[in-house]
């Protein structure tokens, strides 16, 4: 048995002022399978819309 967390980035917020984009889903999904993405406290939409990205963010 393994004791694994649960993806806290399974599932997308939206945003709450324009239709969704469509999503790549090979891109979302390289990003939450990315395990630098598992503990970001801010979530997946943080790391795509800061706009400071950089060289260590998988979503860059």
């Amino acid at each position: 048995m393994t004791d694994r967390k649960d993806n806290p980035y399974a599932h997308l917020a939206d945003d709450a002022f324009a239709t969704a984009p469509r999503r790549d889903p090979e891109l979302v999904r390289r990003i939450l399978e990315d395990p630098r993405m598992h503990d970001h406290k801010d979530g997946f939409q943080s790391c795509v819309q800061c706009g400071i990205c950089t060289s260590g963010c998988p979503a860059a």
